[in-house]
């Protein structure tokens, strides 16, 4: 038997959809096309017993189950239940999305910080592109604050950089530290600490902010046009 998540799965797939999020989404496994609010709003409606029964069985046959594992994951609260179905999961992220919308869902990483923190803060180190984009994307979502904000910095700064998805993720994490601190972030940059692409994306994504002063901007066009006049 499929169980009751797996069953609903079947009757939500759209292949429009399906066709959209391969120009989206470079994934190795199936899209059958769901929408994430769908599959969101279906494991939150399942009881405890029907989201282990789906983990207990799944295949990770498609691109959508790696996301309803986590998205299930993310109900767990007990700090090592759920460490170590992230340590289970990680090797099944192969794109952006499996990072960045299961990270989002891990709420619980919120109460056990220190914990989860001293966990994956090794990751900087790992080879794998999306292992790292999981660290990257863990601390801008749960540690961004006043407590956690340098070892962030720190992080960011020793982690292996040279792999697109990785250092996306990385630009991405500094963009926001840029809103919320920049006179932390801003001298990570002025210093050249990072390659030059995620020192440029940063700066781009930074710059396209509503929320980043425009004295903030001009600063950040003269690191960035001292960076491209060193090509």
């Amino acid at each position: 038997m499929k169980g009751f998540i797996r069953n609903q799965m079947d009757g939500m797939a759209e292949e429009s959809y399906a066709v959209f999020q391969k120009k989206l989404v470079f994934t190795s496994l199936p899209v059958e096309g769901i929408r994430i609010p769908r599959l969101r709003a279906l494991v939150s409606a399942a009881g405890e017993d029907e989201r282990r029964a789906f983990m207990d069985g799944c295949e990770f046959s498609s691109y959508e189950e790696v996301l309803v594992y986590g998205f299930c994951a993310g109900k767990i609260r007990e700090k090592e239940k759920l460490k170590k179905e992230i340590d289970f999961l990680l090797p099944h992220f192969d794109n952006w999305a499996h990072v960045d919308c299961v990270t989002a869902s891990l709420s619980a990483i919120k109460r056990d910080r220190d914990f989860f923190l001293g966990a994956y803060s090794g990751l900087a180190g790992a080879e794998g592109e999306f292992y790292k984009r999981f660290l990257a994307v863990m601390l801008m979502d749960f540690y961004l604050d006043e407590k956690y904000v340098s070892v962030v910095a720190d992080i960011y700064a020793g982690i292996k950089q040279g792999q697109y998805y990785t250092d996306m993720a990385i630009a991405w994490g500094l963009s926001v530290m840029l809103v919320k601190f920049p006179e932390i972030a801003f001298p990570l940059l002025e210093r050249g600490v990072f390659s030059d692409f995620v020192t440029l994306k940063a700066i781009q994504k930074a710059i396209e902010s509503r929320r980043i002063s425009e004295d903030m901007k001009l600063r950040l066009r003269a690191v960035k046009n001292g960076v491209k006049a060193l090509k």
